[in-house]
C-alpha cells in the first residue's frame, strides 16, 4: 500500500511528512496536530491511506510512510543481503538526521514507554517494507525471526535518533552491532537446526 501511495502521489506525501515533522517542532506532537495539519493542507486524497484518525496511528502512517520513500529509488547493489540492509538502515538513519531537531517530538512521542508496543508492531512492518526491498524468499519460522531481529534493531536506532545529541557515527556503530548479533543469531540457529534435522 505505502509503496503505491509513494508512487500515485509522492511529492505530496513528501510535502506532508516534512510539513508535519516542521509543525511539530512549533506546536508539539498530540492529538491536536491532526486537526491542524487537515486545516493548512489539502490532504484529502490521504483519506484512502490513512484510516487510523489517531496520533497513533498517524505517527505510524509517518515511520512507514518514510522507510517506504526511502527504499523508492534505493539501489541494491550488493550481493550480500545483509549489506543491502545495512545500507538501507543508513539510509534511514541519515534521512531522520536531516531533519535536525524537527525530528525529536513525533519519534520522541513513538518511543515513550506507553507507546512501546504500537511502535514495535511498526517497526515489525518496517523491516517487512525492508525484507521485501531485498527480495527475501524466507518462509516457515525464518520469515518472522528475520523481520523480529530487524524490527528491534529499528526500534532501538529510533530510540537513539529521539536523543538531541544522535549523531550519525554512533548511530552506525549501533546499526553494525545490531546486525553482528543478528548475523551470530542466525549462524546459532543454523547449528541448532542442523543438529536436530529441522
Amino acid at each position: 500500500m505505502y509503496s503505491f501511495l509513494v508512487k500515485r502521489h509522492r511529492s505530496e506525501g513528501n510535502e506532508l511528512m516534512h510539513k508535519s515533522f516542521e509543525i511539530s517542532s512549533k506546536i508539539g506532537w498530540n492529538e491536536d496536530i491532526l486537526e491542524y495539519l487537515w486545516s493548512v493542507m489539502d490532504a484529502k486524497w490521504l483519506a484512502f491511506y490513512f484510516t487510523d484518525s489517531t496520533i497513533s496511528g498517524y505517527t505510524k502512517f509517518l515511520q512507514l510512510y518514510l522507510t517506504t520513500e526511502c527504499l523508492e529509488d534505493f539501489p541494491l547493489q550488493s550481493n550480500s543481503i545483509t549489506e543491502n540492509i545495512r545500507a538501507i538502515l543508513y539510509t534511514i538513519c541519515d534521512t531522520y538526521l536531516s531533519l535536525g531537531e524537527k525530528r525529536l517530538p513525533i519519534l520522541n512521542y513513538a518511543t515513550r514507554i506507553e507507546n512501546k508496543i504500537t511502535t514495535t508492531a511498526t517497526c515489525y512492518s518496517q523491516a517487512d517494507i525492508i525484507w521485501r526491498k531485498v527480495r527475501d524468499t524466507s518462509s516457515d519460522i525464518n520469515f518472522y525471526t528475520k523481520r523480529l531481529i530487524l524490527s528491534a534493531i529499528l526500534y532501538t536506532l529510533l530510540s537513539s535518533l529521539s536523543k538531541e545529541t544522535a549523531n550519525q557515527e554512533e548511530c552506525y556503530q549501533q546499526i553494525d552491532r545490531g546486525l553482528s548479533k543478528a548475523r551470530t543469531f542466525g549462524q546459532y540457529k543454523s547449528k541448532i537446526k542442523t543438529a536436530f534435522h529441522i
